[in-house]
């Protein structure tokens, strides 16, 4: 909550922000810190990764888990909605890592998306 009363001498409804008084105005706001060094979800899948970024072509995506994940699947889009690659993995568990190969295809941005059980994400990478 913050106050701003113009009346300077002391006076205890502006001053409190409750009650009548001439003049100042009382706001009030929500402020939500968050220290946060990764990028979590509310779901299954708290960390992934798709490094190195940028690449020469060759990365890996990588996940970690907090219950096991039955079937994921990762594949790679170009900025058009293409499918480049698409990959399935069965019991994929609750630590995951898998390269890939892109050094075939046109340098440029790539979207990777990973389907892990009834989750998806999906992140960016850059060929060069």
């Amino acid at each position: 909550r913050i106050i701003l009363n113009n009346d300077t001498s002391p006076n205890v409804q502006s001053d409190s922000a409750c009650g009548a008084y001439f003049s100042g105005e009382t706001e009030d706001y929500v402020v939500i810190f968050k220290n946060q060094t990764s990028v979590e979800t509310l779901g299954n899948i708290n960390q992934f990764y798709v490094f190195p970024n940028p690449t020469e072509g060759v990365f890996s995506v990588s996940f970690n888990a907090l219950k096991p994940v039955s079937n994921a699947t990762v594949s790679v889009f170009n900025l058009m909605g293409i499918k480049v690659t698409e990959k399935q993995f069965t019991q994929a568990g609750k630590e995951f890592s898998h390269n890939f190969d892109l050094s075939g295809f046109s340098k440029g941005v790539y979207l990777v998306e990973l389907k892990a059980d009834e989750e998806r994400i999906v992140k960016r990478i850059v060929v060069k």
